[in-house]
């Protein structure tokens, strides 16, 4: 054997042993999932499923690289990116349901302001803590005494309605409020009244509705009719003052050295 055909047996050895220590680490590298781990032509190990059942010697050849098909890396990021690209396409949404909540809360909030300064709230009628305890009715909003709801006859719905109004509102409040606020049709030239606290009125209303088994239209009608006689009650009691007056005028006798007709 002359010293060139050595020299190629040697050159080939030696890939062979460099193959084969190759093959060694990989063997060392093995984990429990089948995996392997390559070295690549960039001198770096990545890991790859040994999903064939081939001798590992057959899959490495001559150069000794084995490109990686599957970078779990890679699948990871890939992962985690579509993950990312979810979350922020719910967060957008949510900003976006959370600017429309607040343009609808900003919005009911300028309609409460609108609210109270076209209703102004009116006082509740109090009552001395001597008469007995005080107790809420219908949504909790108004308060009557204990002794009035327990000695109320709840056979008559109009009577009852009433007792509630004037224990819940002052009677000047019922003659210059109403239900609506709205000018009245049969008195197109007098000023339109005050409205009575929707809330204190619900209150009222659902009470008796619920006592007397009355429909809501009828404790609405009685409340209307209240309002009215006590707004009819404090116009005469205007002209009962206005005659007195002119009455005493009247018996006023003359001073003296004044003449007489």
């Amino acid at each position: 054997m002359n010293s060139s055909e050595s020299k190629v047996q040697n050159d080939s050895s030696d890939m062979r042993l460099n193959i084969i220590s190759k093959l060694d680490a990989a063997k060392t590298l093995l984990d429990l999932s089948g995996q392997v781990y390559h070295f690549n032509a960039c001198d770096t190990w990545t890991r790859v499923t040994d999903e064939t059942e081939e001798p590992l010697l057959k899959r490495y050849e001559l150069e000794g690289l084995v490109p990686t098909k599957n970078d779990n890396r890679s699948l990871e990021i890939e992962k985690l990116d579509k993950i990312i690209k979810g979350l922020l396409k719910k967060i957008e949404c949510l900003q976006s349901q959370v600017h429309s909540m607040s343009n609808e809360l900003d919005a009911m909030e300028l309609r409460s302001k609108k609210h109270k300064k076209s209703y102004p709230k009116t006082k509740i009628k109090t009552v001395n803590q001597m008469s007995g305890e005080m107790v809420s009715i219908g949504d909790g909003n108004a308060v009557v005494p204990a002794k009035l709801l327990k000695n109320m006859n709840w056979s008559s719905y109009t009577n009852s309605t009433r007792k509630l109004l004037t224990a819940v509102f002052p009677r000047n409040v019922l003659a210059t409020h109403s239900l609506t606020g709205k000018r009245s049709p049969a008195f197109p030239n007098k000023a339109a009244k005050k409205i009575l606290e929707p809330a204190l009125v619900n209150d009222i209303v659902q009470t008796v509705v619920e006592r007397c088994k009355v429909p809501e239209n009828l404790v609405r009608t009685s409340i209307t009719t209240k309002c009215a006689d006590e707004s009819k009650r404090v116009r005469n009691a205007k002209v009962d003052k206005k005659k007195r007056k002119t009455l005493k005028k009247e018996n006023i006798s003359p001073p003296d050295g004044a003449e007489s007709d």
